[in-house]
């Protein structure tokens, strides 16, 4: 029996399970290759519009990031203050390496900031510009720093080393005393009254050398066990005891200078590709032979229909380096099949082909979404069907851009101060306890409606 799979074909029976399949990977592709176009649109236009916007209130931010530097070297500032200061720093810092923003006077101003959190004093009157001297401050500090745990950890090798020598010492004698208390006291040896008097003699001497012999030997094996095991214990017991808190001077670096917060340029989605199951079985062997046959380059003589085998061939080889079935059969049916049907027996053997198909399809539409930032965030906050839709999504996303630069200039003027400074700190770190105290509900949520907690 014969199954039709000329697409838009009325159908004449009930379609058959590879029947189905085959249009859903046919519209599974279709889906990826408009999403992954839109998406790329999508981008352009992110890349034309809001990126430009969201670089210009980063400049303002820049402006408050500079003042940032300057309060935050006061001594007034609480703990609390100081640690929600450094955070704030922390998220301007990532938003200026994003629109490449990090010019050497923010360098400078982030040197002496993160000098003066970590104890460390630079030369103003120095040529050498602040952020190479924090960098050469940092980079003594910490082989200072290694050097000193060398000296500390070899400091205390050689004490172990000595406590271990001498617990030791004390160990052969202590094994001694629990021999004697073991294996009681050594044979004594026979009084010797003569040959004249004791004829026995000899047959007593005999005994006492076999029970002396005896006794030494399982005295020897008593005492290597148990200093062995007595040895073990004690090096266990130094291992467990040894300080290891090494006077370790670490700056504990929270901002990196030279940090590279661009996307990474490997697209996940190519992955499905390199990584797609292959197709091994009988029909598919005998497709991929008879197609790859018909469409050789090699033996066309016309040079326009060699071209045109060329390309197909290729198409064919990436099919299956993919392990696109799809294109496979097509190629096959079109030039080496002589009908656009497949058997009943074809299709119960390259069903499970195609479900690989399928799931690598679902798993390709995921990673075109995530293979860059810009594509996560075209999908999840322009990507729509309606065009009217994706233009009110990118009109609201610029209005609340340009808020969120008029909420950064308003800053900008009012925080002069450590007073004006102040209110926007206390705000920050209620929002912070807010939802920190929201993720511990959260998650004792969670754990209270585990299968395991309802049986409980």
């Amino acid at each position: 029996m014969m199954s039709s799979l000329a697409p838009g074909k009325p159908a004449t029976r009930k379609q058959s399970r590879f029947q189905r399949h085959w249009a859903r990977v046919e519209r599974l592709k279709a889906e990826n290759n408009r999403l992954s176009k839109r998406l790329d649109a999508l981008i352009i236009r992110i890349q034309e519009t809001i990126q430009p916007a969201e670089r210009d209130a980063a400049i303002v931010h820049r402006q408050l990031l500079t003042r940032l530097f300057t309060l935050g070297q006061r001594k007034s500032l609480g703990k609390w203050q100081r640690e929600t200061l450094d955070d704030w720093v922390r998220e301007l810092l990532e938003e200026m390496h994003n629109y490449n923003l990090v010019d050497q006077s923010l360098l400078d101003s982030m040197a002496r900031y993160e000098a003066y959190r970590i104890g460390l004093v630079l030369d103003e009157s120095d040529d050498t510009s602040p952020y190479l001297q924090l960098q050469e401050l940092l980079e003594l500090a910490q082989q200072e720093a290694e050097n000193q745990y060398y000296r500390q950890q070899q400091q205390q090798d050689e004490s172990r080393e000595k406590t271990e020598q001498e617990r030791f010492a004390q160990l052969e004698i202590d094994v001694e005393v629990i021999l004697d208390e073991r294996l009681g006291p050594a044979p004594v040896p026979p009084d010797n009254h003569g040959q004249t008097i004791d004829m026995l003699q000899p047959e007593l001497d005999a005994l006492y050398e076999a029970q002396a012999a005896e006794y030494t030997m399982a005295r020897a094996t008593l005492r290597k066990q148990l200093l062995a095991e007595m040895k073990s214990a004690i090096r266990a017991e130094l291992d467990a005891t040894l300080d290891d808190d090494y006077l370790d001077f670490d700056p504990e670096i929270d901002f990196d200078f030279n940090a590279d917060f661009q996307s990474d340029e490997h697209s996940p989605a190519n992955d499905t590709e390199q990584n797609a199951p292959p197709i091994s079985n009988a029909a598919f062997q005998r497709m991929f032979r008879a197609t790859a046959a018909k469409l050789h380059p090699d033996r066309e003589p016309d040079p326009a229909e060699r071209r045109k085998k060329q390309s197909l061939m290729a198409d064919l080889l990436r099919a299956r380096e993919k392990g696109d079935l799809i294109t496979i059969v097509s190629l096959y049916q079109q030039y080496a099949g002589g009908e656009s049907q497949l058997s009943q027996a074809d299709e119960e053997q390259l069903l499970g082909a195609l479900e690989d198909q399928i799931a690598a399809l679902e798993n390709e539409k995921q990673q075109i979404i995530s293979q860059s930032p810009l594509h996560q965030l075209a999908h999840d906050h322009f990507y729509n069907g309606s065009g009217r839709k994706v233009d009110q999504a990118f009109a609201a996303h610029l209005a609340m851009i340009a808020s969120d630069r008029a909420q950064r200039v308003k800053m900008v003027v009012q925080i002069r101060s450590l007073k004006t400074l102040g209110p926007w700190l206390d705000a920050r770190y209620q929002q912070a306890d807010q939802l920190s105290a929201f993720m511990e509900t959260l998650d004792r949520n969670i754990f209270r409606e585990t299968p395991f907690s309802k049986h409980r």
